[in-house]
């Protein structure tokens, strides 16, 4: 509960109004003192021959002082009175202004609480965005790393694939060679057996290529030629009609002297080579 506080203004209104019926009162009980002063003279110089009559006087002398005390009282009591209505009013105007800021005060902590689930509803919100944003992000990042090594994987069958393929191609072609060059081997052969002076002579060389253009037999001699290879071309008919060339390297007496630049020329090139017999 709130105490009660006069203020230096009240203490003076309360002061100047115990004043103004001290004052009065003063004043009232003067006149009258006026008025009962002649009475009792007469009653002094006549009481022998009227008789003693001092009770009325007297009786009505404290009947006025009573009304003045009355009247002081009366004065005194609303003025009191005034008073707790003031002291009531500043009262009720304080419990109202108390109120009114409590009031006030409870709508600022609403405002506030209003304003902080605010926050806290945006930064979930913000929170939520960003995880499905990093989640999104995570997904395509997984699928693009799957895309990429399966498409590795499809690169690498592929080029395996196709490495196969090429090496089957170069059996094929090397086997295909193996088997022309076995054929003009055959037939030089059979021209050294038919040849009386060239039976007991033969010779090595490297069969480096086989090719179906000649100027493309002359382009190889020049690679080989780069390489410090002596090559030359020779040509034959194979089984099919058509016209093949085969590159040579060397002409050796010994096989193990073709042999050896056949190492050397492996050392070079990739392609399939093998020692043949020629004349």
């Amino acid at each position: 509960m709130k105490p009660f506080v006069i203020e230096d203004y009240q203490m003076k209104q309360y002061g100047l109004i115990a004043a103004l019926v001290l004052i009065v009162t003063f004043v009232f009980g003067f006149s009258l003192g006026k008025m009962a002063a002649p009475a009792a003279d007469v009653v002094t110089t006549t009481g022998e021959a009227v008789g003693q009559q001092p009770e009325p006087d007297v009786q009505q002398t404290l009947t006025e002082e009573q009304q003045a005390e009355q009247q002081a009282a009366e004065e005194k009591q609303k003025a009191e009175q005034l008073a707790a209505e003031k002291a009531a009013a500043e009262k009720q105007a304080a419990e109202k202004a108390a109120a009114e800021k409590r009031e006030a005060e409870k709508k600022a902590a609403e405002k506030r609480a209003a304003e902080k689930q605010a926050r806290e509803k945006r930064e979930a919100a913000r929170l939520a965005a960003k995880r499905a944003a990093e989640k999104k992000a995570a997904e395509e990042k997984r699928a693009a790393e799957k895309l990429a090594r399966e498409k590795r994987e499809a690169e690498r069958l592929a080029a395996e694939k196709k490495k196969a393929e090429q090496l089957a191609a170069e059996k094929a072609a090397a086997e295909k060679a193996a088997e022309d060059s076995q054929q003009q081997d055959n037939v030089e052969q059979a021209v050294d057996i038919s040849d009386q002076s060239s039976v007991n002579k033969r010779f090595y060389s490297v069969q480096a290529g086989m090719f179906a253009s000649k100027n493309n037999a002359m382009g190889f001699i020049e690679e080989l030629a780069a390489k410090d290879f002596e090559a030359y071309v020779t040509d034959f008919v194979s089984s099919s009609g058509t016209t093949k060339y085969n590159v040579r390297v060397g002409r050796f007496e010994e096989r193990n002297q073709a042999r050896e630049v056949l190492r050397e020329f492996q050392k070079s090139f990739a392609s399939p080579a093998y020692v043949v017999i020629t004349q």
